[in-house]
């Protein structure tokens, strides 16, 4: 009897071990491997006005009023966290009187918590162009913009109605009729075989 329970024990371990093999299946012309199937939905889009007020940082100005900011930011997210997208706003300012003060256009791109911005735009005040920078979380922005004419940073801290992108769901992933989910990894997957570390492996047909 304890021969009969070690021989089908080895059996499902040999039927195992053939199905998912330990190593570098997907570069070895016994098997072939395939992407899991995903569901769902893997991209989320979407577009927001905002409002915010902006204070220079260590600037010199004869009050301590903000800017007003207005703006649109469009953001599409991707893999999950992966976010890129634009963004385009207006500066208007309230020192003295009520006035434009500037304009900008930017690429973001990063994760949700976190998205950089790299763009260019112009101020009315100091009649020149810029170049900007910033980092956007949620509801708050840190930005530097350097003035051509001036030959000058300046830098301001952001509070705005912007709160951080929605995740993508990523969809549910399965893998097709005869194929078994195995470590992308550990199999020499290439990227159009897996989604994320799981690929799908089967015997090749003979």
């Amino acid at each position: 009897m304890k021969k009969i329970s070690i021989l089908a024990t080895s059996l499902v371990i040999s039927t195992f071990v053939q199905a998912v093999p330990s190593g570098g299946a997907c570069t070895d012309g016994d098997y072939v491997c395939q992407s899991p199937i995903q569901s769902g939905s893997a991209e989320v889009k979407a577009t927001h006005w905002y409002t915010g007020l902006i204070w220079e940082l260590g600037g010199i100005r004869s009050s301590n009023k903000p800017d007003l900011v207005f703006g649109i930011r469009q953001t599409t997210t991707k893999n999950i966290d992966t976010v890129r997208g634009a963004d385009a706003s207006i500066r208007v300012s309230l020192d003295k009187d009520i006035s434009l003060d500037s304009v900008r256009l930017s690429y973001l791109g990063g994760k949700p918590a976190a998205l950089a911005q790299l763009g260019a735009g112009y101020s009315f005040k100091q009649n020149s162009l810029l170049a900007t920078g910033a980092v956007q979380g949620n509801y708050f922005r840190l930005s530097t913009d350097y003035l051509f004419n001036a030959n000058k940073f300046q830098y301001f801290g952001e509070i705005n109605s912007l709160k951080k992108p929605k995740n993508a769901g990523g969809g549910a992933s399965n893998c097709p009729a005869g194929y078994e989910s195995a470590n992308a990894d550990e199999q020499e997957a290439s990227n159009s075989q897996r989604i994320g570390n799981v690929t799908c492996v089967a015997d090749a047909p003979l």
